[in-house]
């Protein structure tokens, strides 16, 4: 018996279809790769498996079953969840209990798989298996970097040894080495355990998957086939990846879509809060960087400048320091020694920031989820922006212009639930764009993205800097993202290299 079968499943909401007519099966300990471009309906598909829909979602058509059960009825429900089926998410951090620790939590998961022997092992065995150190097990989530909450995240899912695994976007917040390990951990799962795996990452899929179908606008348009049955392998560093040989689709499933080149849009003057003729010296200077949690030193002595029109990259290991530094940079967490000035006039740290100073340096996190208001469309949300960008005297940009440049026109209506999480990414952006200010800091801005969808939203990011003079830090653990940058530094050990 199939671990899953999906039969002509359609999923509508908003007046619209989200998921059509979509067939899949997955046999035991089979590994299946779903692949497709951001906002194509892969995660609202992988929710379905386990019966979940978010709000506004209707199963129009079609029946989905889970080791036989129905997952949408709650006698389906019950049989499946937390017990044979593990799940981890695309914003794991948002999954995770903040007033819980996280050993804490990887014990409640396995106290929905009764009769494992030694449940004190298990739990360490699961957090070992994806690189967690043991210390980790009893600090909170917000004590955890973003990579750091994805391998915890990921030890709930193993914890109770599911026998369908589901995940989506694992590797997108780690390092190389731990991307690696991961892909390594999914390849000796065994016989015992199915895999419904959601990534953009073809290297992964490539290693991984025994099968990959793609979707996009909702609908299953290609089928890569079986390939060899993986073995453990070392994974490379990523590189620019050449897209798989086309394939032609079966008889019954439509041609491939056709995906539109990357939008290339003017930048108005109002879209950033600087233009070439206004540029100094230096945009963003920050000297003896200080700063971490409890008694433990993240960031020890880091100066950094970023100059008119720079794009920096900042990369580490997973747990360095990288977003501490970031959000430093911006404001948001007050280091404890340090200075930091922009266009050469020294800012306060958040308690004392004002007006113009508030919005000089803008961020955009990497938790996309949890970092926009649920009950706020994504209208709101950049009006809201907007309108901080006046208070300090800044020309705010038009609402569809600022869409536009981050390629999602549309979806000004959209609440952060009806959106996919490479979508989110984006609106955060375009809300960091439209407070105008001299600096973006971006935290894995692309961590959730397709590779056209990365593309277009890097080039933008050149655009701005070159024809506006904004300073870009980009954060990330990519080296094809890193590679656009004028500058990079290594941060390990507390230090900027």
């Amino acid at each position: 018996m199939n671990v899953v079968e999906v039969n002509g499943l359609g999923l509508h909401g908003a007046n619209r279809a989200v998921v059509t007519d979509v067939s899949l099966a997955l046999a035991p300990g089979r590994i299946l790769g779903l692949a497709g471009p951001s906002g194509a309906g892969k995660t609202s598909l992988a929710h379905a498996v386990i019966g979940y829909l978010r709000p506004g979602l209707t199963v129009a058509t079609g029946s989905v079953r889970v080791c036989g059960f129905d997952p949408f009825t709650a006698s389906g429900s019950r049989a499946v969840r937390g017990s044979r089926v593990g799940y981890l998410g695309q914003d794991p951090a948002s999954g995770l209990n903040p007033a819980r620790r996280i050993g804490s939590q990887l014990a409640e998961a396995l106290r929905r798989r009764p009769g494992l022997s030694d449940p004190r092992a298990t739990v360490a065995e699961a957090a070992e298996s994806v690189r967690l150190p043991a210390d980790l097990l009893r600090r909170y989530p917000h004590e955890l970097s973003g990579g750091q909450a994805q391998r915890a995240a990921l030890a709930a899912a193993l914890v109770g040894r599911p026998e369908l695994l589901i995940l989506d976007e694992p590797t997108s917040g780690l390092d190389v080495t731990l991307r690696r390990q991961v892909t390594e951990l999914l390849c000796g799962l065994g016989a015992g355990t199915s895999v419904l795996l959601v990534s953009h990452d073809t290297e992964v899929l490539r290693h991984v998957a025994h099968d990959v179908l793609r979707m996009a606008a909702g609908r299953l348009v290609a089928s890569a086939g079986p390939v060899a049955v993986p073995a453990p392998v070392t994974v490379p560093a990523p590189a620019v990846v050449p897209a798989p040989a086309a394939v032609s689709a079966p008889a019954t499933v439509p041609a491939p879509a056709v995906v539109p080149a990357p939008m290339t849009v003017s930048v108005p003057a109002a879209a950033c809060g600087s233009s070439p003729a206004s540029r100094s010296d230096t945009l963003l200077r920050a000297a003896g960087i200080v700063a971490g949690y409890g008694r433990a030193t993240v960031l020890d002595g880091v100066d950094l400048h970023v100059d008119p029109g720079q794009c920096v990259a900042v990369v580490g290991d997973s747990g360095s320091g990288k977003s501490t530094l970031g959000r430093c940079l911006a404001g948001l967490q007050a280091p404890w020694r340090g200075q930091i000035a922009v266009r050469g006039r020294a800012v306060p740290w958040p308690a004392g920031r004002r007006g113009a100073d508030r919005v000089a340096v803008c961020y955009v996190p990497q938790d996309s989820r949890s970092a926009l208001n649920p009950r706020e469309p994504v209208a709101v949300a950049l009006t809201r922006a907007g309108r901080a960008a006046s208070r300090a005297g800044r020309q705010a940009a038009d609402l569809a212009t600022l869409l536009d440049l981050v390629g999602l026109p549309g979806l000004k209506d959209r609440y952060p639930g009806q959106l996919s999480g490479g979508e989110r990414e984006r609106v955060n952006l375009a809300r960091a764009l439209a407070t105008c200010g001299d600096v973006l800091i971006c935290d894995e801005v692309t961590a959730s993205l397709d590779e056209q969808s990365e593309r277009s939203v890097l080039d933008t990011l050149d655009r701005l800097r070159h024809e506006l003079g904004l300073g870009i830090v980009l954060i990330t653990h990519s080296p094809v993202v890193a590679a656009r940058a004028d500058a990079t530094h290594h941060l390990a050990e507390g230090r900027l290299t």
